[in-house]
């Protein structure tokens, strides 16, 4: 009984492991030290322009905004930003602005995708406290789902300015480690041979 006792502590432990594999990352972009980028690879983030250069990383227009502040994703009219993620997201969450008082949603294209090509809706839209005169301008989306895998941000050409997204959080779906998968195996061996020795 002890030693059953000790294989179900190891298999509940390899189980934590599991866990707390995956961890939340904010991308703010104030620490960007370039203007512009065609593909870019950031914690497990690849963000790709098209065209080449009609991204950057900016100070923006966003005075008193409550989802993009400072620095941003800023994305020019008549083009678009892809992110692909390196592991299935189980939630993402940004904000989104754009530069004129013209609502957010007649000018911006945000759409997100689930590893199947599925577009995922938004779990929340949440609007700005202060609208600080910008009407729609600004909100921040959030996605929870199984599997998030690419998200498109588009700017109509006829805006007036541009698309920021800013404070962009995203939460991978866990994958278990080596270490964790090895206890697991043992633990779940190990209790199968001594319940067959039970039997018999």
């Amino acid at each position: 009984m002890f030693f059953l006792h000790r294989v179900s502590l190891a298999v509940a432990a390899s189980m934590l492991l599991l866990a707390s594999s995956a961890r939340a990352v904010t991308f703010d972009f104030e620490e960007a030290t370039f203007s512009n980028f065609d593909t870019l690879h950031i914690d497990g983030v690849t963000f790709t322009a098209d065209p080449a250069g009609f991204a950057d990383y900016g100070e923006g227009f966003w005075f008193g905004a409550d989802f993009v502040q400072g620095a941003a994703l800023q994305i020019d009219p008549n083009a678009s930003v892809t992110l692909e993620f390196s592991q299935p997201l189980s939630f993402l969450e940004f904000g989104a602005a754009v530069g004129d008082t013209a609502e957010l949603g007649t000018l911006a294209s945000i759409r997100v995708f689930d590893s199947g090509g599925n577009e995922v809706l938004p779990v929340s839209v949440e609007e700005p406290l202060f609208g600080g005169g910008l009407g729609d301008a600004e909100r921040r989306f959030s996605y929870l789902g199984t599997g998030l895998k690419r998200a498109t941000f588009g700017y109509d050409a006829l805006g007036a300015s541009v698309l920021a997204i800013d404070n962009l959080t995203i939460t991978p779906i866990p994958v278990p480690e080596p270490a964790a998968w090895t206890l697991m195996l043992i633990g779940c061996a190990l209790l199968v041979t001594r319940r067959a020795r039970t039997l018999f």
